[in-house]
């Protein structure tokens, strides 16, 4: 995906451009929403991450994926 790159890459407005594209294809996919969680945190969007967050948990993601979106949970939306 080239949104995990484009982050890296400190490009997050083009980030979030690929990653709303890839929800629009396919709004299961929880690595999207965490991967714009991502760009929400680095934007100190911290509400909108915390929301992406819980998103890519309901749909699955710790199964899929690993603890990641959950640590961040954890992490991130304490209140």
């Amino acid at each position: 995906v080239q949104s995990y790159r484009l982050i890296g890459f400190d490009n997050k407005k083009e980030a979030l451009k690929d990653i709303n594209a890839s929800i629009k294809i396919d709004p299961a996919n929880p690595y999207a929403y965490k991967n714009r969680a991502l760009v929400y945190l680095a934007n100190k969007k911290d509400k909108d991450a915390c929301a992406d967050l819980q998103k890519a948990l309901d749909l699955g993601f710790t199964k899929a994926y690993g603890n990641e979106a959950q640590e961040l949970m954890d992490k991130q939306c304490k209140d």
